[in-house]
């Protein structure tokens, strides 16, 4: 049903208008149910949201003294093309609340979003020698993070790795094992090396920060 503004036309009597102001009424609830409950419904909840839809903005909406705005725009975040999610504040400070990119965090190896646009992925590597998987001093590869996760889109900040043990390899207190971050890292990998003893530990952890 359409809405017809201009209804009353104040010069139509309303003993004849009344059916285009009836119209018009039903055409507000039905147009307000779009993601709401109507006002025609029943319920203790009529009026209350059931989705919010929001027109990407172009441009950016300016800043409102003493008001907080959430808003979208359609953005190339270099992950994708999509409607990425917005909050302004009165004083004009934009915080980026979405990537656009679904989080996987199932796992001891995924990846997921801050507000502002950090990225964090994590994920492991097993060692390979001898029965129990274990790994050997001087042992190193390359962990490349779309394999298993997502490269960061722009630039890499740091790696962080975590060494692993077995209950039944418990390293000597005058043993260490350093999983080294070697050569550096890219936003797309990272090159590791077994510095000191590896015969204990069996898999290392990594944490990596970017954007």
């Amino acid at each position: 049903m359409t809405y017809n503004p201009g209804v009353p036309t104040g010069s139509i009597p309303l003993n004849q208008d009344y059916l285009n102001l009836q119209n018009n009424f039903t055409a507000a609830d039905d147009i307000f149910g779009v993601n709401h409950i109507k006002f025609s419904n029943a319920t203790a909840q009529k009026g209350y949201h059931t989705a919010i839809a929001l027109v990407p903005q172009s441009p950016i909406p300016p800043a409102i003294v003493g008001y907080g705005q959430l808003y979208c725009r359609t953005l190339n975040d270099l992950y994708s093309t999509d409607q990425t999610l917005y909050y302004k504040t009165g004083g004009d400070l934009v915080t980026q609340l979405t990537r656009n990119f679904q989080p996987d965090a199932s796992s001891n190896q995924g990846y997921t979003f801050l507000p502002g646009g950090l990225v964090f992925q994590w994920g492991f590597v097993n060692g390979t020698k001898q029965a129990d998987l274990h790994f050997d001093p001087g042992d190193n590869g390359i962990v490349t993070f779309n394999v298993s996760n997502i490269n960061f889109a722009s630039t890499c900040f740091a790696v962080w790795a975590q060494p692993m043990y077995t209950s039944t390899g418990v390293p000597a207190s005058t043993s260490a094992s350093i999983i080294a971050i070697d050569r550096g890292f890219t936003n797309t990998a990272f090159s590791w090396k077994i510095v000191g003893s590896g015969g204990s530990y069996t898999r290392f952890f990594w944490f990596a920060i970017g954007r």
